[in-house]
């Protein structure tokens, strides 16, 4: 068995001052709460020991921690441990520890609870347990929500105004942290205020928020939350609605475009950002479409701004941003549009060839890009093709037209000559855009070839070698 020497053990008392130890003391009066903190945390790495059960203790002993640094997780197992501390420090309380300073007898009423703070005993409403606030972390009695200067906080009545409890500050401090502005989370105090004090949890209070336009308080007043009026607005109407995080990234995205490049406050209004919404806009396809309507105006290409005239997309060259960015029109609707454009606009480019812009004509542009589009060609890829075809028919369309008023006795009056002209040139576009030869233009290429050999005996052969344009 074990022995021990009595003098030994007792050999510090009746002594005054600090006991003997074997080593220097240590300095105590330097560690501060934070070093307590860190140490506690870094020794529950070393230990291994679950981050969502440090995060219980720590709420089950009143720590100092940072609220906004814990998981979703983590967060409900410290709201968890901070619960069962204060209802451990309720059922005290309640008790009593002064037999002279009992209780009261009077039933505090529903949904409230006596307890004794600094001797008074005070009537205090329930909270739920998930949601706690940065005053309750903090205090260090652990008995509940406390002020500023440590006195308990007494919740008599539902309200929306007046003093908020401290649990707002934790469910402010959660909503900034999944990504929502301090703009509007301040601004929806009172809110929010009034979900807790109605009784509501963490979740429940930031679905509501998020997800809700009205909230009928138990006393019966209605309130309206301010995510919905600002951003909530605009799931209205949609098949698929989106999350509030997506609706509040787009909205600010929206903005941001907006100042960037200086356009008008119209296409922030509600109207204006229910059709983006509706109409699956995003944030960089607004920067593109404000970008490219930035670009034309200082290109000032005379060419582009008619074709969008005259294909009836805009009335002047003031309309660029608006063709850009109308929120009506959808994004499939808005790239057709704009490939019409850009292939009218080369057609345009050459009608001093002859290249006809008729109404007739322009009716056939949108059909061509619309198949070219089908095929998958880009704006910039349509651009490119619309520039070599009509290069080409502007170097064929006046030679053929002019063959088919010899060969085939057309035209002879303004009226014909102009109808024969589109003629050829739809002949020449099929030809040109959609790989189908054009007949007529293969038939007068040989008249015009079986002549000129009659005249100049040059044989078939050594006319084969030649393009038809050099022909004609």
């Amino acid at each position: 068995m074990a022995r021990y020497n009595p003098d030994l053990m007792q050999l510090d008392d009746g002594a005054t001052g600090a006991p003997r130890v074997s080593g220097p003391r240590t300095d105590t009066s330097k560690v501060s709460q934070a070093d307590i903190d860190a140490a506690v945390a870094q020794a529950g790495i070393d230990l291994e020991v679950d981050p969502v059960t440090l995060a219980y203790e720590a709420g089950n002993t009143g720590a100092a921690v940072k609220l906004n640094k814990f998981t979703p997780e983590e967060l409900k197992a410290y709201q968890a441990g901070r619960a069962d501390k204060i209802t451990s420090a309720r059922v005290i309380t309640q008790a009593g520890d002064n037999p002279d300073n009992p209780m009261p007898d009077e039933d505090p009423g529903e949904g409230m609870y006596w307890a004794n703070y600094g001797g008074v005993w005070r009537k205090y409403k329930y909270v739920v347990a998930q949601s706690f606030g940065v005053s309750d972390v903090n205090n260090n009695n652990g008995n509940g929500s406390v002020d500023g200067n440590g006195n308990p906080i007494i919740i008599d009545v539902i309200d929306t105004t007046g003093k908020p409890t401290t649990n707002i500050d934790v469910l402010k401090a959660a909503l900034k942290g999944m990504g929502f502005s301090s703009t509007i989370v301040e601004a929806s105090t009172s809110f929010l205020n009034g979900l807790i004090r109605d009784g509501l949890d963490y979740d429940n209070a930031t679905e509501i928020f998020l997800n809700s336009k009205e909230y009928t308080l138990k006393n019966g007043q209605k309130i309206t939350s301010p995510f919905y009026t600002e951003y909530g607005y605009l799931n209205e109407g949609l098949t698929v609605p989106k999350t509030a995080n997506e609706l509040f990234n787009t909205v600010e995205g929206f903005k941001g475009v907006v100042d960037k490049y200086k356009l008008s406050s119209k296409y922030l209004t509600q109207d204006a950002l229910k059709l983006y919404i509706k109409n699956d806009v995003t944030v960089a396809d607004l920067a593109e479409r404000a970008g490219t309507a930035q670009l034309r105006a200082l290109e000032a290409d005379p060419f582009q701004v008619n074709a969008l005239i005259k294909q009836g997309f805009i009335s002047s060259a003031a309309d660029l941003a608006d063709f850009y960015l109308d929120p009506k029109i959808g994004k499939e609707q808005l790239e057709l549009n704009r490939q019409t454009g850009v292939f009218t606009a080369e057609a345009l480019r050459r009608s001093k060839s002859g290249i006809s812009t008729s109404a007739a004509q322009l009716s056939g542009f949108k059909q061509l890009t619309a198949t070219l589009a089908a095929k998958g060609y880009s704006e910039a890829q349509i651009s490119q093709l619309a520039g070599t075809g009509f290069e080409n028919i502007s170097e064929t369309l006046m030679p053929t037209t002019q063959l088919a008023q010899i060969y085939e006795k057309a035209g002879g009056t303004v009226e014909s000559n102009a109808a024969l002209t589109e003629n050829i040139q739809n002949s020449l576009l099929q030809e040109e855009f959609m790989g189908t030869a054009s007949e007529r233009r293969k038939r007068l290429s040989e008249q015009n070839i079986r002549a000129f050999q009659g005249q100049s005996g040059t044989t078939t052969g050594s006319l084969r070698t030649t393009s038809v344009s050099g022909l004609l």
